[in-house]
């Protein structure tokens, strides 16, 4: 699996679902961001043990298909410290060794099996479905967002519900 993709483009991406990775998690492989690549459109996923934030985005390039689980520090803290340039990202298969390609050099870790990621817990049949316009969430939120805590002893209070 190989791909190329914006550096700004998928640092937005990640970090946008990395707030659901929790710092303490159950399993080992929830601290990891999963990458499924399926034509030119790569699916990031990240999950605690009871939530998941999926978002997709297109490459500009690829070859092959395949999903990877990569931890999610060794992924944000390098591109945090990058300019908005082309990144290779080039998966060896077999020992799910990752490389990625930037201007100046490259970086490299290994992965873990995708199929290990937890899948998303089925939905109900009978769900009821909203639409809402990007701007109307966000000042919702931003209205309500005053009333949440910043507590640890007391995470429950740091929500919005």
């Amino acid at each position: 699996m190989k791909f190329v993709v914006s550096s700004a483009t998928l640092l937005n991406h990640l970090q946008a679902i990395s707030r659901v990775i929790n710092s303490k998690n159950t399993l080992p492989i929830l601290d990891c961001f999963l990458l499924d690549l399926k034509g030119n459109m790569l699916s990031l996923a990240a999950a605690d043990s009871e939530t998941r934030l999926e978002t997709t985005l297109e490459v500009s390039s690829a070859e092959g298909e395949g999903t990877l689980a990569i931890s999610a520090r060794n992924l944000l803290d390098p591109l945090r410290e990058l300019p908005d340039q082309p990144l290779t990202i080039d998966v060896n298969d077999e020992t799910l060794e990752v490389f990625i390609y930037y201007h100046n050099g490259k970086y490299n870790f290994v992965g873990l099996k995708g199929d290990e990621y937890p899948d998303p817990k089925p939905l109900k049949d009978d769900f009821m479905t909203l639409v809402l316009e990007a701007d109307t969430l966000f000042s919702g939120i931003n209205r309500t967002v005053f009333a949440t805590a910043d507590d640890e002893l007391r995470p429950v209070m740091n929500g919005i519900y």
